[in-house]
């Protein structure tokens, strides 16, 4: 079962493609894939190319299915209007959302859908390992928002101010979910979060390369777990 990685981000992947071997490289229509092993599993690393701004188009869903990804990990940025989350902090998925504006011009929720159990326990145990090795991060499971082109201004992407229930916006999460529950592929969305007045891009470095870090350590537990099951599985093939 491979697994996909999918952000926008060069920065946030940086360190889980320097470490991946035997890396081909191609680019489709604005997505570049970089196709290789990680500690001896397949990966493939889906990222954004300059002529392209989001994931939002269909063609990412074709890109799943032409690479055979089993299971997906999507990390990008999230703003939240939450005083208790802190820029760098993690937001991983319980549920992806739509919000659209309705006919009275109000924002309310259209859609939602709910990441895979088991692959948000990986996720989890990566995040506790982390801590343990690294150095102490928040992490908390709750909803990640999408808003439909034209229901919030892109510019400076602040949350409006009658969501305050929700964790975290993005730009394209519940677009990526709603590809992968279409094609049945285990989905958990990673944001991590950054003031509404920054980009990622203008950070200090070592913000930066924490932030990075943070997914680096995130796919090597999710990989570590895999091949621990694989593992076990095999020895009781043996027994």
């Amino acid at each position: 079962m491979k697994l996909g990685i999918i952000s926008p981000s060069k920065v946030l992947t940086v360190f889980i493609k320097e470490n991946m071997s035997c890396g081909l490289y191609s680019e489709n229509e604005g997505i570049r894939v970089t196709h290789g092993k990680l500690w001896g599993k397949v990966i493939c690393l889906f990222e954004l190319s300059e002529k392209n701004e989001r994931f939002r188009d269909k063609k990412v869903a074709g890109l799943l299915s032409e690479y055979r990804v089993g299971q997906l990990l999507s990390f990008d940025i999230g703003r939240t209007n939450e005083p208790w989350l802190q820029e760098g902090d993690i937001v991983l998925s319980s549920d992806a959302q739509l919000w659209q504006v309705d006919s009275k011009g109000l924002l309310v929720n259209a859609k939602s859908l709910a990441a895979h159990p088991k692959l948000m326990d990986k996720v989890l145990s990566a995040l506790e390992r982390y801590k343990t090795e690294e150095v102490d991060t928040k992490a908390v499971v709750g909803s990640i928002s999408t808003y439909q082109p034209g229901a919030v201004a892109p510019k400076g992407f602040i949350p409006p101010p009658n969501t305050k229930t929700i964790n975290c916006w993005d730009m394209d999460g519940y677009y990526l979910a709603e590809f992968c529950e279409q094609a049945k592929i285990p989905w958990v969305l990673v944001r991590l979060v950054l003031d509404s007045d920054h980009e990622i891009e203008e950070l200090p470095p070592n913000l930066k390369w924490d932030m990075a870090k943070k997914c680096f350590w995130i796919v090597k537990g999710v990989v570590d777990s895999t091949n621990l099951a694989k593992g076990a599985k095999k020895a009781r093939k043996l027994t």
